[in-house]
């Protein structure tokens, strides 16, 4: 649970509590049930690797994974339900 930690995506996901904002992250790995993290205010998290591989590969490889992954996730988001 690196991500609890001091990480970006939890001080985001506790400021949008106080508006009541969703927070969706993207990572390149989930190490932990995404459930735990939505007491931080975190309403999502979607992995951008379908598989992890050596890391120079996915490096390599993250620009283009997150595009694909967050244009699927942004195609099955119902986004009117957080307006």
């Amino acid at each position: 649970m690196q991500s609890i930690q001091g990480k970006v995506p939890v001080g985001v996901g506790m400021l949008s509590k106080k508006y009541d904002k969703p927070v969706i992250v993207m990572v390149g790995k989930i190490n932990c049930e995404p459930d735990l993290l939505k007491p931080y205010g975190i309403t999502d998290v979607y992995s951008i690797n379908e598989e992890v591989r050596n890391l120079k590969h996915t490096l390599e490889e993250g620009p283009k994974n997150l595009e694909k992954s967050t244009a699927k996730v942004a195609s099955i988001i119902d986004f009117k339900e957080y307006l």
